[in-house]
């Protein structure tokens, strides 16, 4: 299973009182993230942070999974360990 860096942007907030000047200055967020690549189409890519060997005897399951609408992510990098 690959690792990979996703840079992608996400949603900004802000709940201040804005006039409009304010509010041309506020924009998506530059984000970074590293994990397993559990699924990448054209949709979505899914990164998950952990693997646990399942007590229960099922295998792998995944921990801390993070879906990331591929219209958002600016790069993809795969990292060497």
């Amino acid at each position: 299973m690959k690792i990979v860096l996703v840079e992608w942007l996400d949603a900004g907030f802000e709940n201040a009182n804005l006039d409009m000047e304010g509010v041309k200055l506020v924009k998506p967020l530059p984000r970074s993230n590293v994990g397993f690549c559990l699924q990448r189409d054209k949709a979505v890519i899914k990164v998950g942070f952990g693997i646990i060997q399942d007590i229960e005897h099922r295998g792998e399951v995944y921990d801390g999974i993070l879906v990331i609408p591929m219209s958002m992510v600016t790069k993809i990098r795969e990292v060497k360990i």
